[in-house]
Order: C-alpha cells, then structure tokens, then sequence
C-alpha cells in the first residue's frame, strides 16, 4: 500500500446517538494520500473528513460517500481540487465499501486530462490565429441555433473574405500573409461582443456568429464596424498594407436551418459584395430581389 501510485485511504462512520453517520473518519492512509491531502497522517489520522475539509459536505461528497455506504454502489468520479501550489489538479476517485466504512483510491489524472483540453482545443481551433476552425464553427453555430430556436432570436452568419489577399502572399511571402491574417483575426475579436464566435474557415475566409440581434440593423452595425477596422493599416514585413474585406450576411432562420444553408446563402450575399466594388458587405436576399450591397 506504501508503494502504491495512487493515493488510498480508509474512512469509518462517525455516528451520533441514533447512529446516523454525521462525517467520516480517517484511520488509515499511505503516503501519496499524504500528497495528496497536502498534510501528514499524523494531523489527519482520526479526524473527520469534513472536519478537516469543510467544503465535502457543502459539495455533497459526503452525502455520497454515505450512501455508498448504506447502499454498497461504489463512488466513482472525477473531481477537481486547487494544490497547495495554486494549480488545479484532477483526480479520478473510487471508493467502496469496506466493512463498515469506505476504502478510496484517488489517481492523479492532471496530465491526462490536460492532454486531452488540449487535443481538443487542437481539434476544434486554428492553429495561426487561434481563432475557432471549421469544426469549432460548426458547434458555435449549433448552440446558437439551440437557443434561438427556443427564445425565437436571430442568429447572423457573417462570411468575409479579404480583397485581393492572393498577391500579398505573391509578391511579399506566406509569411507576410500569415502576419496579415494574424492581424485580421484580433481586429475581429475588437470588432465583436463577448457572446459572438468568429471562426477561420480556411485561407482568407473568416466567419461570425452573431446570436441574439436585432436584424438587420444590428448585423450591419457589426459589418460596418469589422470593415472599418479591417481597412486600416497594418504594419507588416516592415511596411504599412491596407487589407479590406467584403462580407455576406444570412440570417438564421430565414436564410436556412443548418450550418450548411446559412453558409451558402452568406457566400452568395458575400460574392455580390465583391462584384459591387468590394470593401463592403451585403444581406443576402432571395434570388427573386437584388437590393444594392450597403458600402462601409
């Protein structure tokens, strides 16, 4: 038990005249449970678990470890504590019933768990600008949807695609263009609210999620604002560029239902953006209206 990797103890009732059990004891422990509880067994050693730790009760642990008791279904969970050192740790915790108390193992899964925050974050953002990828788009998408569907609120997908961003990477590098697309992507996350998602679709191509606005007028307050910000300089490679954008908007529900829809009808309210003159976004329409694009 000494050698073990994983933190072990045993608790025991401690019980009040009508033999309800009020905490639980400690009466053995090994070293890494030590590390663990961040103090020596000989200040925890038959003490209360929530004596010496308060919040176990208020979180309910207790009440479970008592049921495991009573009932015999072990308690297996994960659970996060703050360390000594001010990090959050993770554990994997099971305990079972041992006679008339609990034997609890405790495994260390920081590194793991960590391993896998990270996988996934990797899996869902783009690696260059940190923003949302197409996946993380698409999950962003769908919660917003989620929630309009039942508070009847729009959602606004934005699509923008920089103007002539093929003959920066041309006649200055990928790695002038990498520090343009850089650039875009933190004047998005100026130009928007905390409850927008923006996302790099690939390329040049950026999109917005925009939940809860009153359309059209507040999407074409934040397209305004994005190609404002967008079209002043940057300084890049050493020199100042100015890089514009047009966007296309579609609105959920009235532009389409999915991720797919509101994409094509936005790519299409985008194109004739650019065919105005560019530097400006439009509202996609049906095919049945062409109002003129709005210019920033």
């Amino acid at each position: 038990m000494e050698s073990n990797l994983d933190a072990f103890f045993i608790l025991e009732p401690m019980r009040d005249a009508a033999g309800d059990i009020q905490d639980l004891r400690y009466v053995l422990l090994n070293a890494r449970a030590e590390r663990t509880l961040g103090r020596p067994r000989a200040e925890v050693i038959g003490h209360g678990m929530c004596e010496l730790f308060p919040e176990l009760r208020s979180d309910g642990m207790l009440a479970r470890y008592v049921r495991a008791i009573q009932t015999g279904e072990p308690v297996v969970e994960e659970r996060s504590a703050v360390a000594n050192t001010g990090q959050t740790r993770w554990y994997h915790l099971q305990a079972v019933k041992l006679g008339d108390g609990l034997g609890v193992t405790v495994r260390d899964i920081t590194r793991a768990r960590q391993a896998s925050e990270q996988a996934r974050h990797q899996a869902i953002h783009d690696p260059l600008t940190g923003l949302a990828n197409r996946a993380g788009f698409a999950l962003s998408l769908a919660a917003a949807i989620a929630d309009a569907s039942k508070d009847g609120h729009v959602v606004a997908v934005a699509l923008l695609d920089l103007d002539e961003f093929k003959p920066i990477n041309d006649n200055l590098g990928h790695a002038a263009g990498d520090q343009v697309l850089q650039h875009v992507a933190a004047r998005l996350r100026d130009s928007v609210r905390p409850s927008d998602s923006i996302a790099r679709l690939g390329g040049d191509e950026f999109v917005l999620v925009l939940p809860n606005l009153d359309y059209p007028a507040g999407a074409e307050v934040v397209a305004r604002k994005v190609i404002a910000q967008i079209a002043k300089p940057m300084r890049v490679e050493g020199r100042d560029l100015v890089v514009t954008a047009s966007i296309g908007i579609s609105v959920y529900p009235h532009d389409g239902s999915d991720a797919t829809l509101l994409l094509k009808a936005a790519d299409a309210a985008m194109y004739r953006a650019k065919r105005a003159g560019r530097n400006r976004y439009a509202i996609h329409v049906p095919e049945s209206g062409t109002p003129d694009p709005s210019a920033p």
